[in-house]
């Protein structure tokens, strides 16, 4: 994916900050246009249904296409972990702790369960500092904790220290 994509992709991210979930759990106008970019129905999970509608929705508007491999992500997040494996651009939360300059805007950010033993949530960062990241997060809550069902599109500040062994980021460009 090219930077301007990914650029584009956190502004058109900032856009929806603070769209919520509307007549249920899992549920509204604009979840339902996310979990469709997945072939999924409301009511279902939709963080990463919200990642790539993000991504796809700013391919479009340089008119490019994105690879098929990318197309082919689920709303599964472990899915995205496996993808970003394969393709060698998987970055493990604790480089971006060393050295947070290699965690660009844009980069999708992977959450990692113990309880669940395996990546349970996921959004986009915005920036990155020697202290954390910010991000925006589909289907969170406004508060300081990962939340995998909240109800909403927000703003998150998280820092390293936070992160458990086993989260990352996906080099988007």
């Amino acid at each position: 994916m090219k930077k301007e994509i990914a650029i584009q992709a956190v502004k058109d991210a900032l856009s929806n900050l603070n769209i919520q979930e509307e007549g249920g759990d899992n549920k509204g106008k604009w979840i339902k246009i996310y979990l469709d970019s997945v072939g999924l129905e409301e009511g279902n999970a939709w963080c990463a249904a919200w990642l790539k509608y993000r991504y796809v929705a700013a391919s479009k508007t340089f008119g490019e296409k994105l690879s098929a491999g990318f197309l082919r992500l689920t709303g599964y997040t472990p899915d995205w972990h496996k993808y970003a494996v394969k393709n060698k651009i998987w970055i493990p939360a604790e480089l971006g702790r060393i050295n947070p300059k290699n965690i660009l805007p844009g980069y999708a950010i992977f959450y990692y369960s113990r309880e669940k033993g395996r990546i349970y949530h996921c959004g986009m960062v915005i920036r990155t500092s020697k202290d954390g990241i910010i991000t925006i997060e589909g289907n969170t809550s406004p508060g300081h904790e990962i939340e995998a069902n909240g109800d909403g599109v927000f703003m998150k500040r998280r820092l390293w220290s936070k992160l458990e062994p086993g989260s990352g980021f996906m080099k988007i460009y």
